[in-house]
């Protein structure tokens, strides 16, 4: 097990214990609703938190077994991220649900659009990439077939295009000006054309989540248009996730047809659901092809039976 992958996967690691400490430590102790004669909800035990400092915990043994090149480090990093894959898809299932919902008010720029953004993020810049490492750290590495790559490539890259163009078409549905006075809009009376203070105009937020994980995106396509090994691993780390994702979609996306902006464009027996299962077979599944033929090791690992393999090459 060679140091420096081990090292740079504890750092991601360390990075998102650090982040589900600060998202659920302020959870841990009752609401401050809970005293006599409170007009607040309170809520004197939840479960939840505790079980992501649970989780932060197994996490950080992860870490410390990578560090120390221990093999029960990699199973763990597997099962953590693995997890944290489950359950950014059933947020990103959340998120589009969201985006076709007809009943929310706001002002200025949706919640569900930066939340979006924000897994997308995550699984490009965190999980992502510590999958990727691990699977180089126990892969051989091997020449690759420079023709199937830049096919792969090339699949990846139409992915890439199409992923940009969903995030700049699907932008102005999630924003509302201050001068929007259509339906859900919230309107200040005594000052018409204006938002209300708790409006979110944050476009730099925005740009803060979309170009890192751009970035990381192109770079894998180029990457494995040269046929780089770890750019091979991170491509198909890109389509399992991307597969894994789009089957929680089918599984949990919401899909009423009361109040849902995908029925005004399509037939009601053609829900987003459907369209997601047939995406798994259109898109993930021909580049997860042309990758895994891009790397003969793979392919030689996955053949179960390698003395009936070796017999096939003889002649006569």
């Amino acid at each position: 097990m060679k140091r420096g992958p081990s090292i740079a996967v504890t750092g991601i690691v360390g990075i998102e214990v650090a982040y589900i400490v600060h998202a659920n430590l302020p959870d841990l102790v009752p609401s401050p609703g809970c005293y006599p004669g409170s007009v607040d909800v309170c809520v004197y035990f939840n479960p939840a938190p505790w079980l992501w400092i649970g989780f932060a915990t197994l996490l950080f043994l992860s870490a410390m077994a990578l560090l120390l090149r221990k093999r029960l480090g990699i199973a763990l990093g597997f099962l953590t991220q693995t997890v944290l894959l489950l359950v950014l898809a059933r947020n990103l299932s959340q998120e589009i649900g969201w985006s076709l919902s007809e009943s929310s008010m706001w002002s200025g720029i949706d919640s569900w659009y930066p939340d979006l953004l924000f897994t997308l993020g995550a699984l490009c810049a965190a999980v992502g990439p510590a999958l990727t490492l691990l699977a180089m750290m126990i892969a051989t590495p091997a020449a690759a077939n420079r023709r199937l790559a830049r096919v792969a490539a090339l699949l990846l890259g139409s992915q890439f295009v199409g992923l940009v163009a969903a995030a700049l078409i699907s932008f102005p549905a999630a924003f509302r000006g201050c001068d929007y006075t259509g339906p859900g809009a919230i309107i200040i009376a005594d000052s018409p054309g204006t938002c209300p203070d708790f409006a979110d105009l944050d476009f730099g937020r925005l740009f803060a989540m979309a170009i890192p994980s751009a970035g990381i995106l192109l770079l894998v396509c180029v990457g494995v248009w040269f046929g780089r090994n770890w750019a091979l691993w991170a491509g198909i780390v890109w389509q399992t996730a991307l597969t894994v994702s789009l089957f929680v979609v089918s599984a949990t996306l919401w899909d009423q047809t009361s109040q849902n902006y995908w029925y005004e464009w399509l037939p009601l027996w053609l829900s987003p659901r459907y369209v997601a299962e047939v995406l798994i077979l259109l898109v993930p599944v021909p580049a997860l092809a042309a990758l895994l033929a891009s790397r003969p090791a793979v392919l030689r690992r996955l053949t179960p039976w390698p003395a009936l393999a070796d017999s096939s090459r003889r002649p006569g």
